[in-house]
């Protein structure tokens, strides 16, 4: 058997040779029992772990709508404050024509009303045409544009609980309830696909992401936009239910 040189790897022919005839490395006393080399068996990844599958999308129900006369579209939020502003504006219109005289009672003579002019109160006249009066118009204007002004808070809050409510269910029922479940599992997983970390509403107890939670800036409680929004006629501030229902 034909001996290696350990030291050039040369192979010498001879079995009974001492010494290598190319470098003159001596050979060991026994030579080392070659063993073939085995193949290297590759591991077998494992397969990819699937997202879970997200439950799908129910068409919508559609809710009877009023058409023309809906309220809901005609009427909203955005429009409250320019309505309030015309129907002061007429309040004080018409405030200022009857002041004037303008609504006077038919047939008044020029001495019975510079009469009525110069005592300024005249109860009797009063009692028999008030329009006539205008004390009469001075407290029209203000009861009437206190009034207009309850009115219209009166109505911004009907809409706040009953429009908007109505319109995020609208969007919410458009999926099955595993949604829960399915938020649950991505708000667990680090680096799952989302717009960013998931938390529970301190109020409502829904998961959310964390970028949708606020602040009350009167009670200062934490909720989400369903639960804090920008409430006020006027100037709006981030407001709880609770609160808004109390002022």
């Amino acid at each position: 058997m034909p001996k290696t040189c350990p030291s050039c790897g040369y192979r010498e022919p001879d079995p009974q040779a001492m010494y290598c005839n190319k470098c003159g490395y001596p050979f060991p006393a026994q030579q080392p029992r070659q063993v073939p080399p085995q193949p290297v068996r590759q591991a077998a990844s494992a397969p990819a772990a699937r997202p879970a599958p997200r439950t799908a999308k129910r068409p919508a129900r559609k809710k009877a709508r009023g058409g023309f006369l809906d309220f809901s579209s005609l009427i909203t939020e955005n429009h409250l404050k320019l309505i309030y502003i015309l129907g002061a504006a007429l309040i004080v219109l018409v405030s200022v024509m009857g002041i004037a005289g303008m609504f006077k009672k038919p047939g008044t003579s020029d001495k019975e009303e510079k009469t009525a002019n110069a005592t300024l109160i005249d109860t009797k006249a009063m009692a028999e045409y008030p329009a006539g009066s205008p004390v009469f118009w001075v407290g029209f204007l203000v009861v009437g544009s206190v009034l207009w002004r309850m009115f219209c808070e009166l109505f911004a809050l009907l809409y706040r609980l009953h429009g908007g409510a109505g319109s995020d269910e609208d969007e919410d029922e458009g999926y099955d309830d595993d949604d829960e479940g399915y938020a649950d599992v991505h708000a667990a997983a680090p680096g799952g696909a989302g717009s960013g970390q998931m938390v529970e509403c301190p109020k409502c107890h829904k998961i959310v992401p964390v970028e949708d939670l606020r602040e009350c800036e009167h009670c200062g409680v934490q909720g989400c936009t369903n639960c804090i929004r920008l409430m006020g006629l006027l100037k709006k501030k981030l407001t709880c239910r609770e609160c808004f229902e109390g002022n």
